[in-house]
C-alpha cells in the first residue's frame, strides 16, 4: 500500500485490523524495502466483538478506507507488464502514448532497455542482486 502518514499510523506493529472478513496483527511493518510502499506482514488474530465492527471493517476504533489500485486517471500511463522481475531474465513491457521514449528515473541502475517495436520495451536487470528502479 502507498507509504505515507496514514498507512504508517494505521499499520504500526501490534496494531490490528480487518481484511477479508477476518482480524489481522500486524507484526512488522516494512518501509524500506520498495520505495513508497509499506509493505506488512500480520498473522491471523481474533475479532473482538465488543470493540470491532466487523461489518463497518472497523478495529481498534480505525476506520481503514479501501485504496483503488487502479485509479482511473487520465494523465497516468499505465505499463502493463510484471512488477518484479528476476535478475537477469529479460522481461517485455507496453504502454500505449509514449512515443518510443521509455526511461529509467534512477541514474546509475543496471538496467538495460530495449526498445523492441513502440508501445513495447524490453527490459534487463543486468546484476544478480536484487534491486528496484522507476520505469
Amino acid at each position: 500500500m502507498p507509504l505515507n502518514e496514514d498507512t504508517l499510523y494505521a499499520f504500526d506493529r501490534y496494531s490490528r485490523f480487518l481484511f477479508a472478513g477476518k482480524a489481522w496483527r500486524v507484526q512488522a511493518p516494512d518501509t524500506i524495502s520498495i520505495k513508497n510502499v509499506l509493505e506488512v506482514n500480520a498473522e491471523e488474530y481474533y475479532i473482538d466483538r465488543d470493540e470491532d465492527d466487523v461489518d463497518a471493517g472497523i478495529a481498534d476504533g480505525l476506520v481503514i478506507e479501501p485504496v483503488d489500485p487502479n485509479p482511473d486517471d487520465d494523465d497516468l500511463i499505465k505499463i502493463e507488464g510484471l512488477t518484479f522481475i528476476k535478475p537477469k531474465i529479460t522481461e517485455v513491457y507496453k504502454a500505449p502514448d509514449v512515443g518510443g521514449k521509455w526511461t529509467v528515473l534512477e541514474k546509475n541502475y543496471p538496467v538495460c532497455l530495449k526498445i523492441t517495436n513502440d508501445p513495447f520495451v524490453s527490459v534487463t536487470w543486468e546484476k544478480t542482486t536484487s534491486g528496484q528502479f522507476t520505469l
